[in-house]
């Protein structure tokens, strides 16, 4: 079932503010010359010998009377690709199960990408890249749909996200769209050493957050909590002013990630629930 469901996977909308150098046609603008539709001016027909291209209006108007052609650019193909942490702490399920809505975006992305011409790449890391979740630039069709269904049936217990520094080494040479998910629940200077590793791609960090870790359950009493991380374990009485705090703690983690993010130049997209691909597409197209 979940195979038939990521074939049908919704798409969204992406664009890179680089001019794609990729060989194989594509969505994003091109660097090279070539059959494309992105008009950007004239040449004398012995500089550009395609007569398929004269411009007889502009060569009316040539002072040397040279045939003139029409210059386009083509479009090429870039990787979209996706590096996932897969530590102990994405094993979380509070409204929804992180990987599933992790393996939603997997499949969404891969579609994305497979109908603008893309190549799709995954790396999946705990303590250290996953070998078994690698994934290497592909326009297979079904390639982001299997890589989604091994998401979703993943039973993380990394107790680090340390593989998200070696992701890079994984990735292809040319810049491509890297997209960086997870829950951000580790130390900030790892998150300083991955955007530094990724530094040449175009990252958007991508956070995967449920509303149950924001704020505890209702009611008063004593409650077990977990460090989906660590795996330890303490009892907490839970408070009116014990909620408020951790809701505080929360928000406060939002503003230094989003600070942190900005020293390195990358805009986060924050998913609190569902992915919703509407969003994401307006996440690129909406801040004109």
């Amino acid at each position: 079932m979940s195979g038939s469901r990521d074939l049908l996977a919704p798409e969204f909308g992406y664009r890179v503010p680089w001019r794609a150098g990729g060989p194989r046609p594509g969505h994003p603008r091109g660097a090279h010359y070539g059959t494309g539709m992105d008009f950007i001016g004239h040449a004398p027909l012995t500089a550009s010998p395609d007569p398929r291209r004269i411009d007889v209006r502009a060569s009316l108007y040539d002072p040397f009377g040279r045939w003139q052609v029409r210059l386009y650019r083509q479009r090429a193909s870039i990787s979209a690709c996706l590096v996932a942490d897969l530590s102990a702490s994405m094993g979380f399920a509070g409204a929804h199960r992180k990987l599933d809505v992790l393996g939603d975006f997997a499949a969404a992305l891969g579609q994305s990408a497979l109908r603008s011409g893309d190549a799709f790449a995954f790396v999946g890391c705990g303590d250290r890249v996953i070998p078994e979740l690698l994934l290497p630039p592909t326009h297979a069709r079904g390639a982001a749909g299997e890589i989604a269904a091994a998401i979703r049936r993943q039973r993380p217990t990394a107790a680090s996200a340390a593989g998200l520094c070696e992701a890079a080494d994984y990735l292809p040479r040319q810049r491509s769209l890297v997209f960086l998910a997870s829950d951000y629940h580790f130390p900030l200077s790892l998150l300083d050493d991955v955007l530094d590793a990724l530094g040449h791609h175009a990252v958007v960090p991508v956070v995967l957050w449920d509303a149950a870790e924001s704020a505890p359950g209702e009611g008063f009493g004593l409650a077990r909590v977990r460090d989906a991380e660590t795996g330890r374990q303490r009892s907490v009485l839970l408070r009116p002013a014990l909620r408020r705090r951790w809701q505080a703690a929360f928000e406060e983690r939002r503003r230094v990630l989003v600070r942190t993010f900005a020293r390195h130049d990358p805009r986060p997209f924050f998913v609190a629930g569902a992915f919703d691909p509407d969003a994401m597409t307006a996440y690129f197209f909406g801040h004109d």
